[in-house]
């Protein structure tokens, strides 16, 4: 065996041929089989195997559907020889690669980025790939017990339909833990006028499902309940190529709405993830304004003056987060019953905010920010949200700070920052591997510290939100911690 390369110049020529000339319906069938087995003579270099002409041998694509996944490793073994494909993210997919018609093995590790651990979450998983057949192997469960189901496409069904008809290829997995109905069809008609893929129970799938495809036409998935007509996923539009093949897994909600459901889209080149547009917003509160004052804080619908949310809290209090609709919304803080600042905020649909309130009632100087931050439950790391409350640093004029999470006992010369050139009531998000570490707040682009060392001991599937106040004793570190589900 030798390696290929992917696009030779008489194999370029060709291609280029038949897209810049007119396009009958075979010629835009051959165009977009050009592009799809682009993809899959990719393969052909990880597994060191010259392609086999028109009809290939196999092809298989691994996709991660381990809701507290971190990033996986994943490793295909053939007799003594081995590839590595890379690492694979939750709700992500390989490639399509091309493989010869043999027996295969892959084996599934997480790699600890900070002690270099290596952990096999599954073993020399064999499977066979067969002639003419698209195998996609879905790693599912949780990152304690995971497993993988193998749903087999034949790989050609998609352009061998009649010249004159256009064609799209979905599949649907079900991976959530509710029974659920999945619609596909025009962005802008009803449900009900949409093709029904079908209703599945958990860990169910549907056959392949041939589509007729208007050239250039935009789709809708939208998922509902079992013999419900609500909707608890609504992708929005979303463009799915002539010929092109797509299999939709669903998982239970991951954002800030629990009644609602996820879904991601796997595609020939990887996999794409579309906000559910039905979701409603998460919001959560926190006092870090400078002289330790009790804040009294109201979130107000503009257009009926109606209070959606209010809270009483003493400094550094943090409420849980609650759901709201996404909108346009006043905020109005108030200190002994008078008023101190207001803002308005914008909230998107399925994203998490924190409102910050911060920075000085005696200088009447109250702001008011809505930070937006990605949560979800990792089995190895935490979801760290960081918010500068400082208006002022070392530097006059100058309220951009560092954070640090100073693995323990490294010290702070030797290290980046984690988060750098955040401003005053700004705020950044990471995921932070779990381990203890110490929290060091300095001044932007020094090693100046404004607070910390902290030590904080990070576990996996948690929530931590990290905020640096000024107080009448000088800069706090204040660190809220909270237990995701998984």
């Amino acid at each position: 065996m030798k390696d290929i390369k992917v696009e030779s110049a008489s194999f370029k020529s060709w291609k280029d041929s038949i897209y810049n000339r007119s396009t009958s319906p075979w010629e835009k069938k051959m165009k977009l089989m050009v592009r799809y087995f682009a993809i899959i003579l990719a393969g052909a270099i990880i597994s060191g195997c010259e392609p086999t002409g028109p009809q290939r041998d196999g092809a298989i694509q691994v996709i991660n559907a381990i809701t507290d996944s971190p990033t996986l490793s994943l490793e295909l073994k053939l007799d003594e020889n081995e590839s590595n494909l890379g690492g694979l993210n939750f709700q992500d997919a390989t490639p399509v690669y091309e493989l010869a018609n043999d027996t295969y093995s892959l084996t599934v590790r997480y790699v600890d980025p900070n002690t270099e651990a290596d952990f096999s979450l599954i073993t020399n998983f064999e499977f066979d790939v067969k002639s003419d057949t698209l195998h996609s192997l879905v790693i599912k469960g949780s990152f304690s017990n995971p497993s993988i189901t193998i749903l087999d496409r034949d790989l050609y069904d998609v352009f061998d339909s009649s010249d004159d008809i256009n064609e799209v290829e979905v599949q649907v997995f079900n991976l959530s833990s509710d029974t659920v109905s999945v619609y596909l069809g025009d962005p802008n008609s009803t449900i009900s006028d949409n093709t029904l893929l079908g209703t599945f129970g958990f860990d169910f799938n549907s056959e392949p499902t041939l589509i007729e495809d208007e050239e250039n036409s935009l789709y809708r998935i939208r998922i509902t309940g079992d013999d419900s007509s609500t909707v608890l996923y609504d992708s929005g539009a979303f463009d799915i190529p002539a010929f092109g093949r797509r299999l939709i897994v669903v998982n239970d909600g991951l954002g800030p709405d629990p009644d609602t459901k996820s879904a991601f889209i796997v595609r020939e080149e990887g996999a794409s993830v579309y906000p559910n547009e039905i979701a409603n917003s998460g919001i959560r509160f926190i006092n870090a304004i400078a002289e330790q004052g009790v804040a009294e804080i109201e979130m107000i619908t503009p257009s009926t003056s109606k209070i959606i949310a209010d809270t009483v809290l003493a400094f550094s209090e943090i409420t849980n987060f609650v759901t709201v609709e996404p909108a346009f919304y006043n905020v109005e803080v108030a200190s002994n019953q008078e008023s101190v600042g207001s803002a308005t905020v914008s909230l998107n649909q399925d994203t998490f905010y924190t409102i910050i309130v911060g920075g000085s009632v005696l200088d009447d100087a109250v702001s008011i920010q809505a930070a937006s931050t990605t949560i979800r439950p990792i089995a190895t790391a935490s979801s760290l949200q960081f918010v500068n409350g400082l208006r002022s640093t070392t530097i006059d004029d100058f309220d951009r700070v560092d954070l640090y999470a100073l693995p323990a006992g490294d010290a702070l010369a030797d290290a980046f920052p984690t988060h750098s050139q955040v401003g005053f009531l700004s705020s950044t998000s990471s995921v932070i591997p779990a381990t203890t570490v110490d929290l060091v707040v300095t001044t932007a682009g020094t090693q100046s510290i404004l607070a910390g060392p902290t030590r904080v001991n990070l576990k996996g599937s948690t929530e931590i939100l990290v905020v640096v106040a000024e107080t009448s004793d000088g800069n706090e570190l204040i660190v809220h911690s909270t237990e995701l589900l998984p």
